[in-house]
């Protein structure tokens, strides 16, 4: 059902998406991105989207954020707050950023610095998700994996669309694959 919800969103996501990068923002471009260090400020998570191994340009990413503590199951899901979506450059790199000031206090309270979301993949045909968290660091204010610090850096995802592989490294270089051990 969780599934079904997902791709549901998405699928609205990517029909108001059109087919330009729809991105208004004033960030640096992802060959000037700073993933590491206090300079990453904002920078929740980053990535490269590809479709057997070549680089997918325009391919969508969309934040699903859930409530504050909630666990969603298959028979219990949970309303996520969505993010608008994201665009990859030609080279498949993307990056989401993402305010704290900017989600409603159900999904980030004041008191909490734990955030649980989904990262949704798409390119209007496939489909692929991962789904993890990050902590709110301050002094300054970035966001990073557990047991990490602002000098650490910030959560790179890497999925293949094709395969359906997804590689996450956390803040302190690890790498990690669904379904590992």
């Amino acid at each position: 059902m969780t599934r079904l919800v997902t791709a549901l969103v998405l699928g609205v996501v990517l029909a108001g998406c059109g087919t330009g990068s729809g991105d208004d923002h004033d960030y640096p471009s992802a060959t000037e991105l700073v993933t590491a260090g206090p300079e990453s400020g904002d920078l929740l998570a980053h990535g490269v989207v590809t479709s057997d191994g070549e680089p997918v340009a325009d391919a969508k990413v969309v934040l699903q954020v859930n409530p504050a503590g909630s666990a969603s199951t298959p028979d219990v899901p949970v309303e996520r707050w969505s993010a608008p979506a994201v665009s990859t450059d030609a080279e498949g790199r993307w990056e989401l950023r993402l305010d704290p000031a900017d989600l409603p206090v159900e999904y980030y309270p004041e008191t909490y610095s734990f955030l649980e979301f989904q990262l949704v993949f798409g390119d209007g045909s496939r489909l692929a998700t991962w789904a993890g968290g990050v902590y709110r660091r301050t002094d300054p204010d970035v966001w990073r994996t557990e047991g990490a610090n602002p000098p650490d850096g910030v959560l790179r995802v890497d999925v293949d669309l094709d395969s359906g592989d997804v590689v996450a490294t956390d803040s302190k270089g690890e790498k990690s694959s669904p379904g590992e051990e």
